[in-house]
């Protein structure tokens, strides 16, 4: 029956913000929001503007505001989590409490959409308790951590000695977990330019030795290294006004020369032209000599800009040749 909150195929249909939708069936909570967004979002706006962003809203379905909105008040909300991480433990879930299948709604939203996306960013704010408190940009799980080393091991067969290299890596969080959790052996690098990286009480015990050295150098240094870790890398810088993207990246891939898999986390694609993780021509090398494995149990931490962690394998014909050379003598297999 039309107007029966309960009547799920009917509200899914109908457009949000609109008098087809009464505050029985949504609450009054969605006009407020309304207002609240177009505020904030549009305030200094002309009066077109204005319009089209309200118009943009309206357009929503009602299910769509409601995946929306059951991630209001979801994000850092996971206490345990962070006690685990204050204690330099790999936390075993997320930095949010959010069921699979909502997780899985909410990855299904177009956050190409400017409007949707304009609300999840409004919804979460700017807080981000890894990025204030502990100086992390990836999220650290056993969720998919676990995952994650077990493709990358099966890439090698009985062959594999473990040790890998980070570049950019920071405070070297994510090699500290790799090497205390999973028996790796990765060395971290950074040249300490980019980012300010957070040391306070919260990170004293997060963290391993990071040697000072730029990501070429370190590639050609470290040539025992079987596989590279790459943790948002940086992306095009904003400078005098003006956006201008950072090329140098693709002559970290050339250094490699697709040696072994890369681990990566960041984001594959660009967000109104402006790319943040990796260039474009670094993700275009990348797609080009490399084969993709997204982890799927990795969660991001920001609903709106869903980074993943991505296993890439070469391509090249030397890699598979000692790939099936590998496997052949982990089996025992005659390969002639």
């Amino acid at each position: 029956m039309e107007g029966d909150p309960s009547n799920t195929e009917a509200l899914e249909h109908k457009p949000l913000f609109s008098w087809q939708i009464t505050a029985n069936e949504l609450s009054e909570e969605a006009e407020s929001l309304q207002e609240c967004y177009i505020n904030e979002m549009y305030g200094d706006c002309n009066v077109d503007e204005y319009e089209e962003a309200r118009r943009g809203l309206n357009a929503i379905s009602a299910a769509t505001y409601q995946d929306i909105m059951s991630v209001k008040g979801v994000a850092d909300n996971n206490a345990d989590y962070y006690q685990q991480l204050r204690a330099g433990n790999l936390p075993s879930d997320y930095t949010y409490q959010l069921s699979e299948d909502k997780w899985q709604r909410i990855k299904a939203l177009n956050v190409g959409n400017i409007y949707i996306f304009g609300l999840l960013r409004y919804l979460e704010g700017e807080n981000s308790k890894l990025e204030d408190d502990f100086g992390l940009y990836f999220v650290p799980s056993k969720a998919w951590m676990g995952i994650a080393v077990d493709k990358l091991r099966a890439k090698f067969s009985r062959e594999f000695s473990g040790e890998g290299l980070e570049i950019m890596a920071g405070q070297g969080a994510l090699s500290h977990f790799l090497n205390e959790n999973y028996e790796l052996k990765v060395k971290a690098t950074d040249i300490f330019k980019t980012h300010q990286h957070i040391v306070s009480e919260a990170t004293h015990c997060i963290g391993v030795d990071v040697l000072e050295m730029d990501a070429v150098s370190a590639i050609r240094k470290n040539r025992q290294a079987e596989f590279l870790v790459i943790s948002w890398p940086p992306g095009d810088r904003e400078i005098q006004g003006g956006v201008i993207s950072n090329p140098n990246d693709v002559e970290i891939l050339d250094a490699w020369a697709c040696r072994g898999p890369i681990l990566f986390i960041g984001l594959r694609r660009s967000f109104a032209g402006v790319w943040l993780t990796g260039s474009e021509a670094f993700h275009k090398k990348l797609l080009k000599q490399y084969g993709s494995e997204v982890i799927e149990a990795y969660r991001s931490k920001s609903f709106a800009i869903r980074y993943e962690a991505v296993l890439f394998t070469p391509k090249n014909e030397r890699w598979v040749k000692s790939t099936v050379k590998n496997t052949a003598l982990a089996q025992g297999t005659e390969l002639f």
